[in-house]
């Protein structure tokens, strides 16, 4: 990207490609028995560097409670590194011109999720720190909330610097677990008249799963064959509607960028209702099947959310990363799931179950009967191995990245300085003692 970019011009450029020109192709009969802008999220609170909030109150017996269950669980210490440099601009036959980083204030964010269907985060474990040319630069993180699909972000802020780069840096201890998911009694939930705080949130369409564009709207029309997608329970809506994005696209290559240093710089991502389309001259991407299938869940009105994490390995036994590769190499093992939301108004709780449409399509191009039990629909015996650590690619608020979205973002003031960006990943298991992390 230009280092001469206006922030205004960096901010249109850096979340998505998109295509355009691209016909809507025809739509096979079913067996039925402009991106959208990301919502404006409420005014977040802010909290210090503690658990979020107080023990909630006791909470109501619900029909939700035993759906689903915990398997095996495993403890792990997630770290991510994000590394802001200043841009060194190089012209032929010249010395590179190098530039400082220099801003009055800057606000910077990072998610810092409670966890998911899978996944609960040991918040008074959780660390981050930002340093400015290799010195400790802020206080503790404060978090804010009230974002959409239940993010939270860590916050800091800096002032009056001018160096040569930045470095935000984040331990995330948490506990992992296999899902085991009661389908049968799972059926049995219906619509509620008015979804939960967060799951209604996850109803909104973003820059990737715009669920408002017409493209996915005709989609999701045509394979209900014009009927309400309601008169399906929710969990037979959510498979049934799986099954659809299953056979609808076929993904193709990593959506992961590196600099000449083959460091990773983020993810190169199309909007849902590209991947809907199916372009040739791109074809989607693994992550890009999962906003698609979180954008035709949302325009069927099944509140849903993407769900990032780091995969220690893609199958039980074997240190394959992402896309079988090794994990020995620099390429990080990120994988992306959906969740969609079931709610009981009575008790006013609501249940996340995942769908990891990516390990659906590895077993078949075609979609399993509805009435057979599907292995990674709900029920999944590898989460366990993997860390959630966010809901979105790219920071749910007025923040930029450098060319690519990479999960954090920052607000710097009076302009955008100049600069390349990288991230990297790190796992390790965690030693408990006593139920909570062992000092080191």
């Amino acid at each position: 990207m230009d280092p001469r970019l206006s922030r205004r011009e960096a901010g249109r450029r850096i979340v998505l490609t998109s295509a355009a020109g691209l016909a809507l192709p025809g739509l096979a009969a079913s067996a039925w028995g402009a991106v959208a802008q990301p919502a404006r999220p409420g005014a977040p609170g802010t909290t210090p560097n503690a658990p979020p909030s107080a023990p909630p109150p006791p909470s109501k017996p619900s029909v939700l409670d035993k759906l689903l269950r915990k398997g095996r669980d495993r403890d792990w210490t997630l770290e991510c590194h994000v590394h802001v440099d200043a841009y060194q601009q190089v012209r032929e036959e010249q010395a590179p011109v190098l530039t400082q980083i220099r801003f009055a204030k800057a606000v910077l964010v990072f998610p810092a999720i409670l966890g998911c269907a899978s996944s609960e985060t040991l918040t008074e474990h959780w660390t981050g720190e930002v340093r400015f040319d290799d010195l400790p630069a802020t206080d503790a993180p404060v978090f804010s909330e009230n974002f959409p699909c239940g993010t939270r972000l860590a916050r800091w802020e800096l002032r009056d610097r001018v160096g040569r780069e930045v470095d935000i840096s984040v331990r995330i201890p948490m506990r992992c677990w296999e899902t085991i998911f009661d389908e049968r009694a799972a059926g049995t939930v219906k619509w509620p008249g008015a979804w939960g705080t967060v799951s209604a949130s996850a109803l909104r369409p973003d820059s990737l799963s715009d669920s408002a564009s017409p493209v996915i709207r005709e989609l999701v029309k045509s394979w209900s064959e014009g009927k309400d997608p309601k008169t399906l329970p929710p969990v037979r809506l959510a498979k049934y509607l799986a099954g659809r994005v299953l056979e609808h696209v076929q993904p193709s290559g990593s959506a992961l960028r590196f600099d000449r240093h083959q460091q990773l710089v983020g993810l190169e991502l199309l909007p849902a209702s590209i991947t809907a389309q199916r372009p040739e001259g791109r074809p989607p991407a693994p992550h890009d099947v999962v906003s698609f299938l979180v954008a035709v869940y949302r325009a069927a009105g099944l509140p849903a959310r993407t769900v990032i994490g780091y995969d220690i390995r893609e199958s039980k036994g074997e240190d394959a990363g992402f896309l079988g590769r090794n994990r020995s190499t620099r390429i990080p093992n990120l994988k992306a799931w959906a969740e969609f939301a079931l709610y009981d108004e009575t008790a006013q709780k609501e249940l996340w179950v995942p769908v990891d449409i990516l390990r659906l399509r590895s077993q078949s191009s075609k979609a399993p009967r509805l009435e057979a039990a599907w292995k990674f629909f709900g029920t999944h015996d590898e989460l366990d191995d993997v860390m959630p650590f966010a809901f979105h690619y790219h920071p749910p608020t007025t923040v930029f990245a450098y060319r690519f979205p990479a999960f954090w973002g920052w607000l710097p003031t009076p302009e955008l300085p100049a600069a390349e960006q990288s991230i990297r990943f790190s796992s390790t298991s965690t030693p408990m003692q006593g139920g909570k992390p062992a000092r080191r």
